[in-house]
């Protein structure tokens, strides 16, 4: 779907997106969210409209390296969090011993 948006000239709605790919609206909402978290694809609208435009500029490779980036930071900050689980753990341990 991202080589799809790169190829239009314009931003495209939901609903043009699944109706090109054939990909169903709800896969093609999730995916457009993904792509808006990551930081990679832009949603736009008229004031006063419910429709929302979309629009990627990224090559696939640099797609895939941002949601690298992305996973290695959620991963680190999960670490952190289970080290401070530990830590509390071991201290409970130590103080019913």
């Amino acid at each position: 779907m991202n080589s799809h948006l790169n190829l239009r000239a314009r931003p495209l709605s939901q609903k043009e997106i699944a109706e090109e790919t054939g990909y169903s609206l709800p896969t093609v909402s999730r995916a457009l969210n993904t792509l808006v978290t990551l930081g990679t694809g832009k949603k736009t609208g008229t004031p006063g409209s419910c429709l929302r435009r979309y629009q990627v500029d990224m090559r696939p490779q640099d797609l895939m390296v941002s949601g690298l980036a992305k996973w290695l930071a959620d991963a680190s900050s999960v670490h952190r969090r289970l080290s401070a689980l530990l830590e509390e753990v071991e201290s409970l341990r130590a103080e019913e011993a």
